[in-house]
């Protein structure tokens, strides 16, 4: 077999996507070396995310920093926080979506793209739904 070379997703996560409720999640980014973790700027960093029926299928929902993504850090960690509120997952397309795909980017102040995380996106359907 031949030796493979590039850059893998750092971690593979599933995410569940619970019809009208709030889903969040964190994910956490550092790099470490002999000395432990690497303080690092993260100034400029940004990231993105995307949940579709399968890869290159229709777009479920996208989030970006400051449209359901943040981003802090803390002594070379950085954090990812996602959202999707609710109001999202209560559209009537969600009825009919069960499993697709997703992924989480980070990208550099220098344009860097990091593959940060990736996986299936599974929707638990709900039975409660606000009153019209």
């Amino acid at each position: 077999m031949a030796e493979e070379v590039g850059q893998e997703v750092l971690a593979r996560v599933d995410l569940l996507v619970r019809q009208g409720s709030d889903c969040a999640f964190t994910l956490l980014f550092s790099e470490e070396d002999e000395q432990g973790t690497i303080v690092q700027d993260f100034t400029g960093w940004s990231a993105r995310s995307q949940l579709r029926r399968k890869v290159g299928g229709e777009i479920w929902h996208e989030l970006a920093v400051g449209a359901g993504l943040t981003l802090t850090h803390d002594a070379g960690v950085l954090t990812v926080a996602g959202l999707i509120p609710h109001a999202v997952t209560e559209d009537p397309a969600w009825n009919a979506r069960n499993v697709g795909a997703w992924d989480i980017e980070l990208v550099r102040a220098d344009g860097w793209v990091i593959p940060l995380a990736a996986g299936a996106v599974r929707v638990d359907h709900d039975v409660t739904r606000e009153a019209a």
